[in-house]
């Protein structure tokens, strides 16, 4: 199955810099195994008390703390293009990245954040949905005639695009450059309109495999 990398990174918010190796703070991710394996990777190694919270993502609540003085979060994980907005609009803490950049497989995308991880999406199923010919491909994934049956798909725009573009034939190589014209995106949109009425959204990092085994 197709997979979409993507690079997540840490941001500190402003007003909520933590100056201490054994503060008490607020540490704020996606949930589900996600997180769990922070928790066992670097939270447990902080000296101090780490609080930590779920989000599905965005600068919604990080802009209301920010405006109204009142931060209680402390660093988020925050996808790219959310950590380049949220620097622009003064909402997190600039870092010295000199302190960290050297040991970096892929540099910072802004001031104000630094990068954590590599992950993908990948499209898995149910195989009591599908005893005898199974899925193999993301053309499989836009087949409701082939393989019937409810489509899950995040709530953010990251990645459906590219794999409604590579499900409509568009070879991987070229998906971000017919992407970045108003006919591949129309392109995309008429592709995910073919299976508009058999898809359900998530949000929480624990929801794709709640679903799968309900």
């Amino acid at each position: 199955m197709i997979k979409k990398i993507k690079i997540a990174f840490f941001s500190l918010l402003s007003l909520a810099l933590v100056s201490s190796a054994y503060a008490d703070i607020t540490f704020v991710s996606w949930g589900g195994a996600y997180t769990a394996a922070q928790q066992k990777g670097y939270i447990n190694n902080w000296n101090g008390k780490v609080n930590v919270e779920n989000y599905n993502g965005g600068l919604g609540e990080i802009k209301a703390q920010v405006e109204a003085g009142n931060v209680t979060w402390d660093v988020v994980d925050i996808l790219p293009d959310q950590g380049v907005t949220g620097c622009d609009e003064g909402l997190f803490v600039k870092l010295d990245q000199s302190e960290f950049i050297d040991d970096m497989i892929a540099g910072p995308v802004s001031e104000c954040v630094a990068p954590q991880i590599f992950w993908a999406y990948t499209a898995f199923y149910s195989k009591s949905a599908f005893p005898g010919k199974k899925p193999k491909t993301i053309k499989d994934f836009f087949d409701v005639k082939k393989f019937p049956g409810k489509r899950a798909i995040h709530t953010w725009a990251n990645a459906t695009i590219e794999m409604a573009l590579v499900a409509d034939g568009v070879k991987h190589k070229d998906v971000y450059k017919v992407m970045s014209t108003p006919e591949g995106i129309d392109r995309a949109f008429a592709k995910l309109d073919t299976i508009k009425d058999h898809v359900i959204f998530w949000s929480a990092g624990s929801k794709p495999l709640e679903m799968i085994s309900s």
